[in-house]
């Protein structure tokens, strides 16, 4: 599994914009709309972002392995950059578990993790819709001891631009100062 990643992320480094597969598909082709719920019980599409950079992570709330890497890398690299380049940044959790991951289970995980970060679930449609446009694939493997779930997922950060196009995508394990990095240089050149 591992080598798997290793793998894809190496291809997806080396490779020229619109050139490496994701999933069978051209990272140009990466991205879409969505219509999905926050953890506020607010009705959100991926136009309530324009204008502001995403940056989206698929994941869920209970899980206890690459998830709470990627997102403290993820909203790290948010807290390098100043109050204005955060401002122009809207980072998101789309679950890839909307039976657990509940409007109200987001409220309470969310500010846990970040106070911006945006939790998104939605019906099945809904959300294999986004699916579908970002080229998540994940399965249950698994469950806890208790009884919960666990997914293995894509889990690459998605850096989309203000018009929804596709930017980028970072592996979850990056240094959060290398994907800071990478945030001040997109954010350069929208300016």
């Amino acid at each position: 599994m591992r080598r798997h990643f290793l793998v894809a992320v190496l291809a997806v480094l080396l490779a020229g914009p619109g050139a490496a597969p994701v999933f069978g598909a051209p990272l140009d082709e990466i991205g879409g709309p969505f219509t999905l719920t926050d953890q506020f019980g607010k009705t959100r599409s991926d136009r309530d972002f324009r204008g502001r950079f995403m940056l989206i992570f698929f994941g869920y709330a209970n899980c206890q392995s690459i998830c709470p890497v990627g997102l403290r890398h993820m909203t790290a690299a948010l807290d390098r950059l100043s109050e204005q380049d955060q401002s122009r940044i809207q980072p998101i959790l789309i679950t890839v578990d909307r039976q657990a991951d509940t409007p109200e289970a987001l409220a309470r995980a969310m500010p846990e993790i970040h106070s911006r970060l945006l939790g998104l679930t939605g019906t099945e449609k809904q959300l294999n819709d986004a699916y579908r446009a970002y080229k998540i694939e994940f399965s249950q493997v698994s469950q806890t001891a208790s009884g919960e779930p666990i997914f293995a997922h894509g889990s690459f950060i998605y850096l989309m631009r203000p018009d929804g196009g596709f930017a980028t995508l970072m592996p979850p394990v990056m240094d959060e100062e290398k994907i800071a990095a990478i945030l001040r240089r997109y954010l350069l050149q929208e300016s």
